[in-house]
């Protein structure tokens, strides 16, 4: 396979040679070197169709028929057309499904003839179900969140709001039904202000991080009947952190 190096490179020769002399100053360096890399990004694609960079992973083995309560895969069981950003290159198109159980994110083969789980390391983000999950990985600071990848619920300039589900198999034994492998999950929502992460599951957490607009979320509350129950937070927490944002321009 042609050097992704090797490939940049002579694009980047035929891109200049096909701009007129008369042209070429009408173009900055920095234009003519991003059409090139562009250009050269869009073939190195084109050459390695099926994307073979993406299907070094291990194995995924799906144990969906173990369960008897639940499944644990992100929106749905099946998958979905989303986009990954992998090792610096992006995918479109592709049918994945991320199992919050091992915190996997899983594509088919070319073959379709069985799964993959992709590196976590080689992940920047991913997006399925209308949804984008960010990798975040953990640095010495105090306020820093665990590695691992978060739904970005709100992305603004002065408030990010992400969400962390995560989902556990628990074993329980009944006489009427013996052994039951039963998913059960729980969600923890952060709130990126004042160049730190914020845990805030409730009202009165999210208000105190967002201390200097209080007065005026806790009426934009109320007028709105925002309500934080599990059937709500999401959709209220994103409509406060809009307000928010709304607010801080």
């Amino acid at each position: 396979m042609i050097p992704l190096v090797r490939i940049c490179f002579s694009l980047f020769i035929l891109f200049c040679s096909s701009i007129p002399m008369g042209s070429c100053a009408q173009y900055s360096d920095t234009a003519i070197r991003s059409a090139a890399i562009a250009n050269a990004l869009l073939q190195y694609k084109q050459f390695t169709k099926p994307p073979t960079a993406l299907y070094n992973g291990q194995q995924y083995i799906d144990y969906v028929l173990t369960l008897q309560e639940g499944q644990p895969f992100f929106g749905s069981a099946d998958y979905d057309s989303g986009v990954v950003m992998y090792n610096h290159l992006l995918y479109e198109g592709l049918p994945l499904k991320f199992d919050l159980v091992l915190n996997e994110l899983v594509t088919i083969d070319p073959t379709k003839h069985f799964d993959i789980s992709l590196f976590h390391n080689k992940i920047s983000y991913f997006q399925i179900h209308g949804h984008t999950f960010i990798r975040i990985v953990k640095d010495s600071s105090i306020h820093s969140l665990n590695t691992g990848f978060y739904d970005r619920l709100f992305n603004g300039k002065s408030i990010q709001l992400l969400k962390k589900e995560e989902r556990k198999i628990m074993t329980y034994v009944t006489e009427r039904d013996g052994v039951r492998n039963v998913i059960e999950s729980k969600q923890d929502f952060y709130v990126y202000a004042n160049q730190e992460y914020h845990k805030t599951n409730n009202k009165n957490s999210l208000l105190n991080v967002l201390y200097n607009k209080r007065d005026e979320l806790n009426q934009y509350i109320r007028k709105n009947k925002l309500r934080f129950t599990k059937e709500q937070i999401d959709l209220t927490m994103i409509k406060i952190a809009d307000y928010y944002q709304s607010l801080s321009k």
